[in-house]
């Protein structure tokens, strides 16, 4: 999204600067006053033709809008944000409640293989106790505890 806006800042300001026609346009008539009428002619011509010069090209103008229609066509093709796998890890997660599921399959796991088994379990997920899970690894330590209690 941001490239598409820096695109798109940076087309107007060629056009801005392709379609200025104001710079170079000869003398105020107070300054060019002393040099004659010759030389005001003279720079009246040469500010007109500076400003053709300075009028925007066909080629700028076609290449600024092949950018913008390129830039807007990115848009469309950028496929929609797919969900990310930790959400979907998350959604089960958020259904276990640490007392009704975890606790007792904690419990269970201790029962059936002893302290060290529950131990060695919170500490593959970083946990002094099992108040310390955090409700996204819930679901992930009650499959861990049942396959470890076998």
């Amino acid at each position: 999204m941001s490239m598409e806006n820096a695109i798109l800042e940076l087309a107007a300001a060629i056009r801005e600067l392709a379609g200025s026609g104001q710079r170079g346009v000869g003398m105020p008539p107070a300054i060019a006053a002393p040099y004659g009428a010759a030389h005001v002619a003279a720079d009246q011509v040469s500010a007109q033709q500076q400003a053709e010069s300075l009028k925007p090209d066909a080629e700028l103008e076609h290449a600024v809008e092949k950018v913008e229609a390129a830039a807007k066509e990115e848009k469309k093709a950028e496929p929609a944000p797919a969900p990310k796998e930790e959400a979907k890890a998350e959604q089960p997660a958020a259904t276990l409640d640490y007392k009704a599921d975890v606790y007792p399959k904690l419990v269970g796991l201790a029962k059936a293989k002893g302290k060290p088994a529950l131990v060695g379990l919170l500490k593959e997920f970083d946990a002094a106790n099992g108040e310390a899970l955090k409700p996204e690894q819930y679901a992930q330590v009650v499959a861990r505890a049942a396959e470890l209690a076998g």
